[in-house]
């Protein structure tokens, strides 16, 4: 089940470690177009450069180059919003949740309605790939 607000996507997958939802997500991502650009280890950036324990959380910077390449044509700007970012955490109970972003609201920050289509269709790829975990 996915909970969705104005802004993203979430699945709790209280069968997976954390490692294992990365590994996941990041194969999911992969058959949906997206290549995982870059991953960014916040409890480990906060513990080395903060000096606090946080829970683990990953974000993955994910692209689907012929979508961002579309992206391009119609707003050259859209590069400011680019990669897609998705996230998996833990809760306070150690369970994991993953989270992809909702590109559709650019429409709305960019005034650009020509953007609609390209949004949607990226929208329901990063769906799509929620769903296969």
């Amino acid at each position: 089940m996915l909970d969705t607000s104005r802004y993203t996507a979430v699945r709790t997958l209280p069968e997976y470690t954390h490692e294992a939802a990365v590994t996941a997500v990041t194969e999911a991502l992969q058959s949906e177009g997206f290549g995982v650009l870059w991953a960014m280890d916040l409890q480990k950036i906060f513990g080395a450069k903060l000096g606090i324990a946080y829970r683990p959380y990953k974000v993955l910077g994910a692209c689907n180059p012929p979508l961002a390449h579309r992206a391009l044509l119609i707003d050259g700007n859209m590069g400011l919003n680019l990669p897609c970012n998705a996230v998996i955490t833990e809760d306070d109970l150690g369970t994991v949740q993953v989270g992809v972003v909702d590109p559709r609201p650019l429409e709305d920050m960019t005034g650009r309605e020509d953007l609609r289509d390209l949004l949607a269709e990226v929208h329901l790829k990063l769906l799509a790939a929620l769903e296969k975990l």
